[in-house]
């Protein structure tokens, strides 16, 4: 597996790189306003996130809440069956 890593100029941006595949990797430098919680896993679908969405939600999967709407994409948070913090993510709408 071959892995890259693409950084900003500005120190404070995310730092964002492929480890081979769909697999993504971003992180956040401490002390930033980006920062709101710890570690999560993330799933980008194919197709669109509330399709994939209302799939996952008909074969039991919980979301406490609807979709968020964020300047760096789209989210919907769940939680695994052993409670770790997952979420799907979408790009922003251009």
């Amino acid at each position: 597996m071959s892995s890259s890593v693409s950084a900003a100029s500005d120190p404070r941006a995310s730092r964002r790189g492929h480890l081979g595949g769909a697999a993504r990797v971003g992180l956040v430098p401490q002390g930033t306003a980006e920062r709101d919680g710890g570690p999560v896993i993330s799933f980008q679908p194919d197709g669109d996130i509330a399709e994939a969405k209302r799939e996952l939600e008909s074969r039991g999967v919980q979301f406490p809440a609807d979709i968020s709407e964020h300047p760096w994409g789209r989210i919907a948070t769940f939680k695994d069956s052993e409670g770790n913090d997952l979420q799907l993510y979408a790009p922003p709408l251009d």
